[in-house]
């Protein structure tokens, strides 16, 4: 088979699986949960800093700080959704050591970019009503002012 016609049936074929609706996933911030629950290994001293890293973060921190505060590969984005008029975000921090013997995970929910919720079990407020409008009684951050 020639060049291009290898190269046709690799396009068609990526094509295809494209748009069979196949999940290509780059990366570990998107929207899907299929890596999610994959192990974020880590050294003993990175697990150490992230632990001790955590104890910085507190409920109503913007969203970018919280972030940042978590190596961002150890980081997984898993829902944004629109409620009441509000914006909620889930995203989860997960690390592991090397020998397996700690672990470390977080639930992070953000409502219009403040955190509102950090657990340790990721909490399912579809079913809980009150915790949803508990978050979004938050009030809405204010923006920082614009240097200058």
């Amino acid at each position: 088979m020639n060049t291009t016609r290898r190269a046709a049936l690799g396009l068609a074929l990526a094509s295809i699986a494209l748009l069979s609706g196949c999940v290509v996933a780059v990366g570990n911030k998107g929207f899907s949960k299929l890596d999610a629950d994959s192990s974020r290994v880590v050294t003993r001293a990175q697990f150490d800093h992230v632990v001790e890293a955590n104890k910085t973060v507190r409920l109503g921190m913007p969203q970018h700080d919280v972030l940042a505060t978590y190596p961002a590969d150890l980081l997984t984005k898993f829902e944004t959704s629109h409620h009441d008029g509000r914006d909620l975000e889930v995203w989860q921090a997960y690390a592991v050591t090397s020998n397996g013997d700690r672990s470390f995970r977080r639930w992070l929910y953000f409502v219009d970019g403040a955190l509102v919720e950090m657990s340790r079990k990721e909490i399912d407020y579809r079913d809980q009503p009150e915790t949803l409008r508990r978050w979004l009684s938050h009030e809405r951050p204010t923006p920082a002012p614009s240097p200058g």
